[in-house]
Order: structure tokens, then sequence, then C-alpha cells
């Protein structure tokens, strides 16, 4: 290393290195010149790139359905505010062995009803990449499918569910609750 002072004084030192004391980075350091970290790294790179969106993205619903379809497809239909939201563990069977995993969660106070069960409450469980996102103290109205007996509800993007606010040609066509 070769150490030269410029300028009076009290002014800084410069260091300069000559061409033949200069270091390498370790990661720079092959036989490929440099190269071989982007050689090494560029198909993950790209695999994330390019892949991982499309498995976020998953839910397709296609065309959407009318109210009509949407209520025949629907074991329940209801309008109600989300009281409560949280996570739960769900059991499933899976290639004939029972699993579990958490998912969200949010209970649904009912406050009229078209179709389905009398419960004043209703839980709704977020078990697909299509899951419905809702807000807690938001009322909405809920095309929720799953049970019969012991099963889990959801409700899906794909269905009409949505916000009460936006709900008037739907509410319009369903008529009178029960």
């Amino acid at each position: 290393m070769v150490l030269s002072l410029v300028g009076a004084p009290n002014t800084r030192v410069q260091r300069t290195r000559s061409s033949a004391s200069r270091r390498r980075s370790p990661l720079t350091r092959s036989p490929l010149g440099g190269r071989w970290l982007r050689v090494a790294f560029a198909p993950s790179l790209l695999t994330l790139i390019f892949c991982l969106p499309r498995v976020a993205l998953a839910c397709q619903c296609g065309a959407r359905r009318s109210v009509a379809e949407a209520v025949a497809e629907a074991s329940d239909v209801v309008a109600g505010m989300v009281v409560r939201a949280d996570q739960a563990k769900v059991h499933f069977t899976l290639s004939g062995s029972i699993k579990s995993a958490v998912v969200d969660r949010v209970v649904l106070r009912v406050q009229k009803r078209w179709k389905g069960t009398s419960a004043r409450e209703l839980q709704i469980y977020s078990l697909s990449n299509c899951a419905f996102g809702f807000q807690q103290g938001m009322s909405y109205l809920v095309y929720a499918s799953g049970r019969p007996s012991g099963g889990y509800l959801e409700a899906s993007r794909c269905s009409r569910t949505q916000r009460c606010r936006t709900a008037r040609e739907d509410l319009g066509e369903l008529g009178p609750a029960k």
C-alpha cells in the first residue's frame, strides 16, 4: 500500500493501492471470474419473480352469478355485522388422514336472514385463496357456503358477498328477510 500526502500539512491523508496489491472480495474469487454468483442465483431469482405471483393470485372466479344462482348455491344468506375477527384451528381430512390448520375466522352477528339456520351468530372461516376479506365492525350481505352439520362456513370473493352499503341491487332482489 502506498501512502501519499496531498496538500498542506493539516490536510487529510489519502490512501491509494497499487494494482498489484488490490484484494478481491471473497465473493468474486472463483474460476468463473466473479460471474459465478450471478450464475448460481439467477435461476432462483427468476423462479421467485415469475412463479410466486401465480401462486398468490390463484383465485379465479369466472362470470359473476345472478342473485338467484348465488342464493341456490349458498347454505346461508344473511346480513350482519362482524363482531369479532380472530384465528381458529380447523380440522379436515386429506388423503384419508386428519390434518389441522390455523385460519382466519370472523363472527358475524346476524341482523337479517334469507336462508340458513336460525343462529344469532355465524362463524365464517377463510379456508381458501378465494376467501372474502372481512373487517371488524362492518356490515355485510353474506352468501356463505359449507356445513351442513359440523362443517365450516366460508364466504368467497367469487360469491356475491359484499358490504351492505353496496348491496342495494341484491337486497332488492332478495326481498324481505325471514
